[in-house]
């Protein structure tokens, strides 16, 4: 009975005889029938035994909502879950609210409007619903997000544009988002966005791309004088426009276009670790990876095959299978930092060599100190060093996913303060690789005994060669010794909403 009763004080009866239901997790869109007499009689009793019993707590309007209901049921139509719900509002005697069906196709969802003529209902209690309604599909979440929109028209195939246009946009739209979209028209250009961008004007920046697009996001805010409240201030998303969608298929756990635009709008502020990488002078920052050996090469040997989409790192890696790259080096991994070791390197870092570095390396305007030197120096004391003849792969990664098909770092957490590093051996035979890295879907290739799998908080990669592949989130750097420590909760991003299910293993 208490149910009951909660459902008439949580719905609304418009026009048609339609009622509108909140529930816990889901609204009922309902038609109110009549009954036929006897039930309506027995239907009646239970309305007023439910009424007598809360009389003392009972609100003026129960005598009403039970006279609208008496002698009539509802039959439901509909639910539609709360996630799915992008606007409602109440305007010229309706009732609209927008939202997102699935369709159970590959494209996820489609948008749908219900407007409905709220009848004898006064708008202010239909603003009620409507708030109530609101509050239950949003929760913390901002809503109506003010969003700066980058576009890679090249990404992928070369389908960035349009896929913003067909899927993005109309999401954006329907939430009543304030956006504004702009197309990079080359390399670099969206880092030379940030470094003058009005941080305040906007709640996130929105990279339609692949991983490249955030990378060079985070690098342009890494470059303003006001650095470390930048990056802590204006959310980095990606939605997956690209070739390799890690950040998206990491953070909002969904590689469908259509579902990660509606976990955006829904999106939770989240805290991100970023990683600082020192090569020679130059520091930059890495938000997803930094890659040397075989699968660097299968990714940055194969740009020639963009328009086979993700594919082209299969096809990579064949070929790297058959011709098995080795490269002898020396790494270093600093496994938990102890604050001698800290005080040790800041004292081995004096200002005038830290100035060479092209950030600003104050606390409170620029990028966080460096805890242990650059790659310049000599390796911090207490670090384990292994000293490789033939190695074939080393991964350090930040996220858990490098695409939709690739959990690499499969104990990897977004805000962990560490960077998981994985190595591989070149002596192994090509069979059993195989069978290794046929595992990596669900990151239980980590199992085998081939694969030596750490949580650092830095490390330092030295090749001993001077041909091969480096890339840092994707993009290529020189074949050079780099070395890389955490900054824990540097960034800040936005994660899919609590009642959202990743759809990825």
């Amino acid at each position: 009975m208490a149910d009951i009763t909660q459902d008439l004080k949580q719905t609304i009866l418009l026009q048609q005889d339609v009622a509108l239901t909140l529930k816990s997790d889901s609204f009922a869109l309902s038609k109110i029938e009549d009954l036929p007499t006897h039930r309506s009689r027995a239907l009646d009793s239970c309305f007023r035994a439910t009424i007598g019993i809360f009389a003392a707590n009972r609100n003026p309007q129960d005598s009403e909502v039970f006279d609208t209901f008496s002698g009539m049921a509802p039959r439901v139509l509909s639910t539609i879950p709360y996630l799915d719900v992008l606007w409602a509002e109440v305007a010229h005697d309706h009732l609209t609210i927008d939202y997102v069906h699935r369709t159970g196709n590959s494209n996820g969802y489609k948008l749908k409007v219900l407007k409905l003529a709220l009848g004898g209902t006064d708008p202010e209690t239909a603003e009620i619903w409507v708030q109530k309604l609101l509050d239950h599909s949003y929760g913390s979440a901002k809503r109506q997000k003010r969003i700066k929109v980058l576009v890679n028209p090249f990404s992928g195939p070369g389908k960035g544009l349009k896929k913003y246009q067909g899927v993005v946009e109309p999401i954006f739209k329907a939430a009543r988002c304030a956006v504004e979209m702009v197309e990079t028209q080359h390399q670099g250009h969206a880092g030379e966005m940030m470094r003058n961008l009005d941080i305040t004007a906007w709640d996130a920046v929105v990279c339609c791309s692949g991983d490249g697009l955030p990378h060079e996001v985070f690098n342009g805010l890494a470059k303003r004088p006001d650095a470390k409240h930048a990056l802590a201030s204006l959310a980095v998303v990606q939605l997956p426009c690209g070739s390799g969608n890690g950040m998206c298929c990491s953070i909002l756990g969904t590689s469908n276009l259509s579902l990660a635009t509606l976990y955006a709008v829904k999106g939770h502020l989240q805290s991100l670790d970023l990683v600082s990488v020192t090569q020679g002078q130059t520091r930059m920052l890495s938000f997803l990876s930094q890659n040397c050996g075989m699968i660097a090469e299968c990714d940055l040997a194969t740009e020639q095959l963009r328009f086979l989409g993700r594919y082209r790192f299969i096809v990579g890696f064949l070929q790297r299978l058959i011709l098995q790259p080795r490269y002898p080096c020396d790494i270093a991994l600093c496994v938990d930092a102890t604050p001698s070791q800290e005080s040790c390197m800041e004292k081995a870092c004096p200002d005038d060599e830290s100035n060479d570095i092209d950030f600003s390396q104050s606390p409170h305007q620029g990028l966080p100190p460096l805890r242990f030197g650059t790659i310049s120096q000599p390796v911090p004391a207490g670090w384990e060093v292994f000293q490789h003849e033939s190695l074939s792969i080393i991964y350090g990664g930040k996220l858990p996913y490098m695409d939709a098909g690739s959990k690499m770092f499969p104990r990897a957490r977004i805000d962990d303060g560490h960077v998981d590093v994985v190595r591989v051996e070149a002596d192994i035979p090509r069979t059993k690789k195989l069978r290794v890295f046929a595992r990596i879907g669900d990151g239980s290739y980590v199992k085998n005994l081939e694969v030596d799998y750490r949580k650092v908080v830095a490390y330092r990669f030295v090749p001993r060669g001077k041909d091969g592949y480096i890339s840092i989130d994707g993009e290529k750097i020189p074949f050079e010794a780099f070395q890389v420590e955490v900054h824990n909760g540097l960034g800040l991003t936005l994660r899919r909403p609590e009642n959202a299910v990743a759809d990825l293993p």
